[in-house]
């Protein structure tokens, strides 16, 4: 079923996804991805096999469940008193709603903190499917074996996508993939990009361990080369893949990732001295994105007008002060948007163009602190379980795990890369990845003997 998933996670929710499911209403197609997640985990944690502690991942998965409280809290009706105390303005809001709609005889809504109930429940559900991902993958990618047949199969339908969307772009398309837009078939990409850098210096170190069986020196060589070469692919291949996508910020959050992570790498591997190659590669690969994207890379910009997302900042900050404790609910940026929109600022905007901003403004202060809880105690763990791990293989993927996380968020400051849900999605299997790698060993300790 994961495999499944993260073969069918890009269509899922996609605006895409109503035209081929005939008409399939978008929130309805969105709710695909936590029913797959919540499947998942009901599959993995209600089977008979050994069940392995998830107390590494107690404050992650706790601060996600302390925003899917708020979510939760932001939908449950509240008493005027209380109401005026934590949301004095989302109050206001609800009696002029319900006073406009007594005038034609309408039932006025219930008195809640959030704008958009609809979007705030689909937000929790979402979150949460997020979750039972990230511990499912944790639990299920326990042994060497299945974690290389899930890298393999990930990193492989990434390249065909990108593969597939460059034979779309070379005929007159756009270069979206199975996306809605290009934007979020980068910001997918970005979060695949590290695992393949780590599946490329696992590669590396582990290279003296081939071919000692040959026969002679050019079989010998022919086994220390085939891996290498075809993961250094994969990495180029999604590294152009990005570039192509025309997202500065993109390519700017992925080489900085990726060079935190060589430098990580290449420190605590000194002695074996691999870095050279992963360097040649890993800069290969860079030089190619600038080919691709046709500038220097020192000239890349964040995209977009830059004065019109100052302008979206300036407007997402008064939004949030005018909602500074619980936000505007879940989901519901757009609505608290329009309450603040200055009229220079033409068009629809959907998104804060901040992961934080977003949060902010549809979480308030309490939900900002849990995200940023969240996010910041799932790297202390991962870097944690890298430095405790001893065996390559399974410290290149705890590695690779901390770069997806580092990659997406540094692309979030200055974007909100998580609106197609196969993009948190698919960071929550990664990060899964890497906390079984972090934990595990190369094969799964066996079962304790039952007493007849």
């Amino acid at each position: 079923m994961l495999l499944a998933f993260i073969l069918v996670a890009p269509w899922l929710g996609s605006a895409r996804l109503p035209a081929l499911l005939n008409g399939l209403l978008t929130p309805v197609g969105r709710l695909l991805v936590p029913a797959f997640g919540f499947a998942i985990g009901a599959a993995a944690f209600s089977s008979r096999s050994s069940f392995r502690s998830l107390r590494p991942l107690a404050v992650p998965l706790g601060s996600l469940l302390g925003i899917a409280l708020l979510g939760a809290l932001q939908l449950a009706p509240l008493p005027d008193r209380a109401f005026g105390l934590v949301a004095p303005v989302n109050l206001e809001i609800y009696h002029e709603t319900a006073e406009i709609l007594s005038l034609y005889g309408k039932t006025p809504p219930l008195p809640r903190v959030s704008l958009a109930p609809e979007e705030t429940a689909g937000s929790v559900l979402r979150l949460g499917g997020y979750a039972v991902l990230l511990a499912a993958a944790a639990q299920l990618l326990r042994t060497r074996p299945r974690r290389r047949v899930f890298v393999g199969t990930l990193l492989t339908a990434a390249c065909l996508h990108v593969v597939a969307a460059g034979v779309v772009l070379a005929g007159g398309g756009p270069f979206r993939g199975a996306f809605g837009s290009a934007e979020d078939f980068g910001d997918y990409l970005l979060v695949i990009l590290p695992l393949a850098f780590g599946a490329f210096w696992a590669a590396i170190l582990t290279n003296s361990d081939r071919g000692r069986d040959a026969v002679d020196r050019a079989e010998r060589l022919e086994q220390q080369l085939s891996p290498v070469v075809a993961r250094g692919l994969a990495f180029a291949t999604l590294m152009a893949g990005i570039a192509l996508t025309g997202s500065g910020g993109n390519v700017a959050a992925g080489t900085v990732a990726i060079g935190f992570l060589l430098a990580l790498a290449s420190r605590r591997r000194r002695r074996k001295r691999p870095a050279g190659a992963v360097a040649t590669g890993v800069t290969a690969s860079l030089l190619l994105a600038a080919r691709v994207n046709a500038v220097p890379l020192a000239a890349l910009e964040l995209g977009g007008d830059m004065g019109r997302r100052l302008a979206v900042w300036r407007a997402s900050l008064d939004a949030w002060h005018r909602f500074p404790i619980l936000g505007t609910g879940l989901g519901a940026f757009r609505d608290a948007f329009r309450r603040v929109q200055p009229r220079e600022l033409s068009g629809f905007v959907d998104t804060a163009q901040s992961d934080l901003l977003q949060i902010l403004v549809t979480g308030g202060a309490v939900g900002a602190l849990a995200a940023v809880v969240a996010c910041a105690s799932l790297l202390a763990v991962l870097l944690r379980l890298w430095k405790e791990q001893k065996h390559r293989e399974e410290s290149a993927m705890a590695l690779a795990g901390v770069g997806a996380l580092a990659a997406l968020g540094l692309d979030g400051l200055v974007e909100f890369n998580l609106g197609a849900p196969a993009v948190p999605a698919t960071l929550a299997c990664v990060l899964g990845l890497a906390v079984a790698a972090g934990l595990g060993s190369p094969r799964e300790p066996s079962a304790a003997p039952q007493t007849p």
